[in-house]
């Protein structure tokens, strides 16, 4: 038998999370338990042994004192073996039907064999299909007085509103470290099993949140004489042989994208795990973000907030594509190549600048040349004293956006910027129209790569309605007219490339 189910809790106290132990403890402390419960929470956090424990409580033949159970009475013995007559579990992903509900419907109607009252734990229960559900319903709502529902489930956006308001709710969230390390230790005491506090804090990060999960890495540490070897459990989890985490912060940070890569395949080439490093890399990324923002970061490679936040947004989105993908480690380098490609096309827009001040200072320059910026930091001048947006970065906007899409750059000069703090860009639009399709995907997501590259940083670019006369204006735009005026030709370019010829 496996040390999770060895251990599994079979007591309210013995459950990890403290507020599942508190709210279950308020449950059967009054006079009648509710007739139908639903226990939502990720994987792994108690809710079937929680599940188990109330069927417990409720047919225990020598209820203690503290509303706990004996575990010694035939109802407790058997309903802890899975082999009471009165307390059925059923799996909703195999046992999703409408006929499978029905059973039950027939069932219900009779009185509990032995026990006090006949339990039905149904797991994963969002698994049902529509039929089956509206079934379940109708049993829920007219429940025999002998009966009690104990619902369980990882998804429960997934479930109809109807059932939810039928239902006592009780959430179980991810375990902390400390939970969770109150859980190894239990097992570890009982065990006698040898192991420093460091590799059982190491083990409970490692776990996700999940008590199951945790237990289960621990005992894959057990050798023969019931001891963990620190540095095994160090080699394995941090895989600290095969990389180091500040290194690639470095490397990120320098945006070396041949390195990173190289790095990665070394990484699975050995037998490392992807999906750890990714955590493991996140989990630094978001340390250095919170230590920017308590100004408690002294790490000298530290990348701008900005640029943290760019960087853990791409890596949570690929992360949560690693299950999926025929190649698990292709959407952290797809990632990396995206975050590295920002920095290409940053030296490329500088180099481009340089080449335009060359160019007006030693031959004639159409206007435009003349509006490239005379700075290495694109940045620099993008703020003005009162917010506002250099006018000529704008108009470097407009026009890179129209050598991409003319369509997109004609419905950007019914616009103007409103105001810019570094990293996010509010623009004024002056009609309904314009502004909806401007937050089209596909118009959006174009306007701020440009605007990313014209700007050597990532930027979010937020719309809102504005009447034209209440826009802030600037005088220093060496333009003769305002930007945002849009000509008609444009406006009908920007027809046909929404709506076709």
């Amino acid at each position: 038998m496996t040390l999770y189910r060895k251990y599994r809790p079979q007591t309210i106290s013995e459950l990890d999370l403290e507020s599942v132990r508190e709210e279950l403890t308020r449950l059967v402390s009054v006079a009648s338990i509710p007739h139908a419960i639903l226990f939502t929470g990720p994987k792994g956090t108690g809710k079937t042994s929680a599940a188990r424990i109330l069927a417990k409580i409720v047919n225990c033949e020598n209820l203690q004192k503290n509303h706990e159970p004996c575990n010694l009475c035939s109802q407790c013995l058997s309903i802890t073996a899975g082999n009471n007559l009165d307390v059925i579990e059923l799996d909703a992903a195999s046992n999703r039907g409408i006929d499978d509900i029905r059973a039950i419907r027939e069932e219900v109607v009779l009185a509990p064999s032995l026990a006090k009252k006949k339990i039905y734990i149904i797991d994963e229960v969002h698994m049902l299909t529509t039929e089956a559900a509206n079934a379940l319903l109708k049993t829920l709502e007219e429940p025999p007085d002998h009966v009690i529902f104990i619902l369980a489930t990882t998804d429960p956006q997934k479930l109809p509103a109807t059932i939810i308001s039928r239902l006592r709710v009780i959430n179980f969230t991810q375990g902390s470290t400390s939970e969770i390390l109150r859980e190894l230790s239990r097992v570890v005491d009982k065990e006698k099993i040898k192991v420093d506090q460091e590799s059982l804090t190491l083990i409970a990060k490692s776990a996700g949140g999940s008590f199951r999960d945790a237990v289960k890495i621990l005992e894959g540490f057990v050798d023969e004489h019931n001891n963990i070897d620190h540095e095994k459990v160090v080699n394995s989890l941090l895989q600290t042989s095969l990389y180091s985490i500040d290194q690639h912060i470095s490397l990120f940070k320098a945006r070396d994208s041949k390195q990173l890569l190289s790095e990665i395949e070394k990484i699975i080439s050995n037998g490392g795990s992807i999906k750890i490093y990714t955590n493991f890399i996140i989990q630094a990324l978001r340390e250095m973000l919170l230590g920017q923002e308590f100004e408690k970061d002294e790490k000298t490679f530290s990348l701008t907030k900005a640029e943290l936040i760019s960087l853990i947004e791409l890596f949570l989105a690929a992360s949560a594509e690693i299950a999926i993908s025929p190649i698990p480690q292709l959407p952290i380098e797809i990632a990396v190549i995206k975050w590295c490609s920002q920095k290409s096309t940053s030296q490329e827009n500088k180099i481009k600048t340089s080449e335009d001040k060359i160019d007006t200072e030693n031959t004639s320059t159409t206007k435009e040349d003349a509006l490239a910026p005379q700075t290495s930091s694109a940045v620099s001048l993008s703020i003005s004293g009162d917010g506002q947006l250099d006018n000529t970065l704008w108009f470097r906007i407009l026009s890179e956006v129209r050598a991409k899409h003319s369509g997109t750059e004609a419905l950007l000069r019914a616009a103007a910027p409103k105001s810019f703090d570094g990293q996010r860009l509010c623009v004024g639009v002056y009609y309904r129209f314009h502004k909806e399709q401007l937050e089209v995907l596909e118009h959006k997501r174009l306007i701020e790569d440009v605007a990313a590259q014209v700007l050597g940083v990532p930027i979010k670019i937020f719309y809102e309605l504005t009447e034209r006369d209440k826009m802030p204006t600037k005088t220093n735009t060496p333009i003769d007219k305002p930007l945002t005026h849009a000509k008609d030709e444009d406006i009908i370019q920007a027809a046909k490339e929404i709506f076709g010829n």
